[in-house]
């Protein structure tokens, strides 16, 4: 919602003109038109335009007022056809009220309203993943609620999109609808595209390089096309409004969902001021129209200014105009005949083939969209995506929408309970019984917008390290990433956290095959150091730790060393452990050592501790 629509500014000297305060410092559309909120007709508000525009034009020949009397009568139009329209007045007058409280969105509203225009287009790749993050921290949103929301909000407009899709399909009432030729079936096609989420320049354009498939002119097809894609964004834009008036921030957020369908910037513009009250001058409006300042305008002189922009509105197909004159009931009878029709071939064809063996028969109906079979490539069942005829753009896979679990297990069997022995150990706690993985750590990179550790690509990790701990992350990431299995888990912040220096020694006391790994000499006798890379978790015979009953502990000496909650200072953290660089027999893996909470080291993963009540 634009701050501009709801306090118009103008001139004191405009102001007392048209017969309103001459201390205000802003007006708005009511008073504007002059007409009471709530209380109007559209011939109170033609009126209201004819009355106000004859005001305003005495001043058009002014060096000091007629620019801003040119902008004031754009306003004064735009006003007008918002005021007329039910819907759009409501949302106004609403919107009007909370300024008039002086309520305002809250950070979770706003970064609400700037997701749905970021993740209207379906696709979900790395420009997108860096723009929410980017929105989510100027609003002071974390990353874990900022997934949480953004994966709601899109599923919600996949699932209002597809029933907007589905509801335009049915507006002539058949029951079932092929791809033929013509313009019916390049709309088909086209609606298939839309539904699939594939439809950008590079399907638009594969269509355009044979229109001789629908058997029409290559102007006819990019005609066809324009029209459907000025609807498709239409639905776009409708769906980010969400019944509330579309801001600046999201028109912003829109146009590269125009520009990925071809539209120009300027109709793109025109069907986004559709859904917002902004109150635009007209050569904003419209590209730079140059309006003398000596011209004299009457209503229908502001009409014709103001709907310039709609005239290039398309006429509907022959064929579906046609169609829609047919009543219903024949359309139900030309139906019955055609299934009968279809019935009777496909049981001719069936008795010709079982008489003279198998044959091949195109009987040309071609469905838009076919979904993927399975077909044996050297030995392994592999999917095959076929397609129809008519679809000639190149593949395009769509982004990967995971299925976020309702919770994230955190496995019984790989919390090792341990309870304090004497008066110095830290209360009781659960500590996991290895390092974080690259493939656990993947869950929450799919569903957050967290960066990823150094050393990924396409924010996924290296193949086949899946099993190794994740590394190359910060402090501030580690404790991201345990904030988000809390809430998964309906856990307390608090409860579950990296672990302290106190409790690493403590889970230190255990059994190892070479001796007691809470002696200084154990790295020297493990020989852990030295090593090119980190192992999979678990996979260190020296690096276990066994308590009698319990379980154990795995990595927690060597492989990588492990952010812990203790810091010095605002921005220094401890890491304990060593890792698998360090090169000395003599290292001393009990001393905790401090770096920069923001250095991403490829020798430095973490692990979590679940502290229990007392």
């Amino acid at each position: 919602m634009s701050h501009d629509s709801l306090n118009i500014k103008i001139s004191p000297t405009l102001l007392e003109s048209l017969g309103l305060p001459r201390d205000g410092e802003s007006i708005d559309y009511f008073m504007l038109i002059g007409v009471e909120a709530g209380r109007f007709s559209p011939q109170d508000i033609d009126a209201g335009v004819l009355e106000r525009s004859r005001v305003l034009r005495q001043w058009q020949t002014s060096p000091q007022y007629g620019k801003e009397v040119i902008r004031l009568l754009g306003i004064l139009h735009r006003s007008a056809k918002i005021l007329k329209d039910p819907k759009r007045c409501a949302i106004y007058r609403e919107e009007l009220e909370r300024e008039v409280r002086g309520e305002k969105d809250s950070s979770l509203k706003q970064f609400e309203s700037l997701a749905r225009a970021a993740l209207v287009g379906q696709f979900v790749d790395q420009d997108t993943h860096e723009q929410i993050r980017d929105i989510a921290r100027s609003r002071g949103i974390h990353s874990c609620d900022a997934g949480e929301t953004a994966t709601r909000i899109r599923d919600e407009m996949w699932a209002a999109r597809t029933q907007k899709i589905k509801s335009a399909d049915q507006n002539d009432n058949w029951e079932f609808r092929f791809a033929t030729k013509g313009i019916e079936g390049l709309t088909l096609t086209l609606n298939g595209l839309e539904t699939a989420g594939n439809l950008n320049r590079q399907s638009i354009n594969g269509l355009l390089e044979d229109p001789s498939v629908f058997k029409l002119e290559r102007e006819q097809v990019a005609a066809c096309i324009n029209h459907y894609c000025v609807q498709a964004f239409d639905r776009m834009v409708s769906l980010v409004a969400n019944n509330r008036a579309v801001n600046q921030e999201q028109a912003l957020l829109l146009m590269p969902h125009a520009e990925e369908m071809g539209l120009p910037p300027a109709k793109a513009h025109e069907i986004i001021s559709n859904y917002s009250f902004t109150a635009h001058s007209v050569e904003d409006l419209y590209g730079g129209s140059e309006i003398s300042q000596t011209q004299s305008f009457d209503l229908g002189d502001i009409d014709q200014i103001v709907e310039v922009g709609s005239q290039s509105v398309r006429n509907p197909p022959l064929l579906s105009v046609m169609i829609r004159e047919i009543p219903n009931y024949m359309r139900h009878i030309i139906l019955v005949m055609l299934c009968l029709v279809v019935g009777i071939y496909a049981i001719t064809f069936a008795r010709l083939k079982n008489k003279s063996g198998p044959t091949s028969v195109d009987i040309g109906i071609h469905p838009v969209r076919i979904p993927a079979v399975h077909e044996p490539v050297g030995g392994q069942s592999k999917p095959v995506q076929k397609r129809s005829k008519h679809f000639l753009a190149p593949s395009i896979s769509l982004v990967h929408r995971p299925k976020f679990p309702s919770r994230v297990p955190l496995t019984p069997d790989k919390m090792i309970l341990l309870e304090p022995e004497n008066n110095l150990d830290p209360p009781a706690f659960s500590i996991y019984a290895h390092e974080v993985t690259n493939e656990e750590y993947q869950q929450f990179i799919n569903n957050t917008f967290d960066p990823t550790p150094i050393g990924w690509t396409d924010r996924r990790y290296p193949s086949g390290t899946g099993s190794h701990p994740v590394s190359g992350v910060s402090w501030d990431q580690a404790r991201s990433y345990i904030k988000w299995l809390a809430l998964k888990n309906g856990l307390d912040q608090e409860t579950i956290q990296l672990p302290s220096h106190r409790e690493y020694l403590r889970a230190l006391r255990g059994l190892s095959i070479r001796g007691n790994p809470g002696d200084q000499g154990y790295w020297k006798r493990a020989r852990l150091g030295g090593k090119s890379k980190p192992q999979p978790v678990m996979s260190v015979l020296w690096d276990e730790i066994y308590f009698a009953g319990i379980g154990q502990v795995h990595n927690l000496v060597g492989n990588v060393a492990e952010w812990t909650r203790d810091g010095d200072g605002p921005l220094m953290a401890g890491i304990a452990g060593g890792d698998y660089q360090q090169e000395s027999p003599e290292y001393n893996h009990l001393i905790l050592r401090y770096i920069n909470k923001k250095r991403q080291l490829s020798s430095v993963g973490f692990r979590y501790v679940i502290n229990l009540p007392n």
